[in-house]
This record gives structure tokens, sequence and C-alpha cells, in this order.
């Protein structure tokens, strides 16, 4: 199966598992996030990274932006390559939850590249993020 399949299957799965519960939802700004932008990254396998930022954005609550896996050879290039896919994206976060998170969706523009916004109880982790990176696979 490839990539791009499983991570269609990945995000099917979680938009059908929490649609109702996604409708009293507000997501994340676009326009804030690319504000903020990625300032972080974290392997997830080899040669391939996921980039991030937390912040609060325009909502009340703590959230983990990402975007990844991309094919890079450090952090410093992760950065670079999210942010330019950031700057590139339009359109608004589509909510919906996972194991009692809050996750939207955005469209990266990048084929078998996931955009998310996660929040939860706690402050995201690189661990969780790439707890959802690989639930993809």
């Amino acid at each position: 199966m490839s990539l791009g399949t499983k991570l269609a299957s990945f995000t099917a799965a979680l938009i059908f598992s929490g649609s109702t519960f996604a409708q009293d939802v507000v997501c994340p700004d676009l326009g804030e996030i690319q504000k903020i932008g990625i300032n972080k990254a974290s392997i997830v396998d080899r040669n391939y990274y996921i980039g991030y930022a937390t912040n609060h954005y325009n909502t009340d609550s703590n959230w983990s932006f990402a975007i990844g896996p991309v094919n890079a050879h450090s952090e410093n290039e992760t950065i670079e390559r999210t942010n330019d896919i950031l700057s590139k994206m339009t359109g608004i976060g589509v909510p919906d939850s996972y194991n009692n998170d809050v996750i939207c969706f955005y469209e990266s523009g990048e084929r078998d590249v996931l955009a998310i916004a996660i929040t939860g109880s706690y402050e995201i982790s690189p661990m969780k993020l790439k707890q959802l990176i690989y639930k993809a696979h």
C-alpha cells in the first residue's frame, strides 16, 4: 500500500470517527499559524521529519501545528521545507477528534504530506506527533 493510500485511509478513519464531536470546535486560523511559522523539527524515520510549532494561535487552547512527513537531511532543512509548504497553504482547518484530542486537518498542497493542528489535555510532544504520522503508515 502506498504512503498516499495509507494517509488517505488514516484521514478518512479520523473523519468518520469523530465528525459529530467536531461541530463545536474552532480550528486555528491558517493566517495565524502562518504568522508563527514552524520553529521545531523531529525525525520520524530515516530522512523523514515533521516540522511543528506550539501556540494558542487565535484560540483559548494550546495547539500544536505539524507538517510532515517531509524528506530532509536535518532539522534545519525540515524547518525550511515545512515553512515553505506552510507559506503556500490556503483554506481553513477541518476539525475532528481522535483519542479525546481535537485535530484540525489542513490541505498541505503536497502529496503524502499531512498538515494538522492538535490539542488535548496536555502540551503535545514530538512523540505524539510521530505517533499520528505512524498511524498513517
